[in-house]
């Protein structure tokens, strides 16, 4: 087991910048990081990088996400850009319908990409059944309902299609992914 130290000398082993996200591949046993708009990818039992997908985003990279199949990241952007790479090589694959602000967070579920703007509190559902085109099935604008949400966090039941969202007010719902 590799351990990562922010102190070491060795640039094989760290990175300069804040690491905010990280995917696990299960796999392939590497570990995926953003390092501003770029990507590193770090055999999990070596720490070494494997490899680096570089200017991935025109903004820092700020949230993650690996489909199930393990064969794509879903990548979000400080500015609210959302873009699918191949993992494999790093290749855009296809744009999603980006954001008004910072993606918080992404979730992949069957046919579905879902992303979650905090400070804009709003949560979209793209259509991901085709491999190169994307459109928004549903938007869940949390700051128009009553009472207005801070969502900070999604989660998601995949068997059932269910979608739970908390808020910094410290309220729990749940949407259905498909109707509402």
């Amino acid at each position: 087991i590799a351990v990562w130290d922010r102190d070491t000398t060795d640039p094989k082993l760290t990175c300069d910048h804040q690491m905010t996200a990280l995917v696990f591949s299960k796999r392939r046993l590497e570990i995926v990081t953003p390092s501003r708009q770029s990507l590193r990818i770090w055999g999990a039992l070596s720490g070494e990088i494997k490899g680096i997908y570089k200017e991935i985003t025109s903004s820092n990279i700020t949230a993650l996400a690996l489909c199930l199949l393990e064969r794509r990241l879903v990548v979000g952007a400080e500015k609210g850009h959302l873009t699918v790479l191949n993992y494999a090589c790093g290749a855009t694959l296809k744009t999603l319908s980006a954001h008004g602000a910072e993606v918080s967070q992404i979730l992949c579920i069957p046919g579905k990409i879902i992303t979650l703007s905090a400070p804009e509190k709003m949560i979209l559902i793209h259509d991901d059944s085709h491999p190169k085109k994307s459109s928004i099935m549903k938007k869940i604008d949390a700051g128009a309902q009553e009472p207005p949400l801070s969502v900070m966090s999604i989660s998601r039941d995949s068997g059932r299609r269910l979608l739970a969202a908390t808020s910094a007010e410290g309220i729990i719902v749940w949407y259905n992914t498909d109707s509402g």
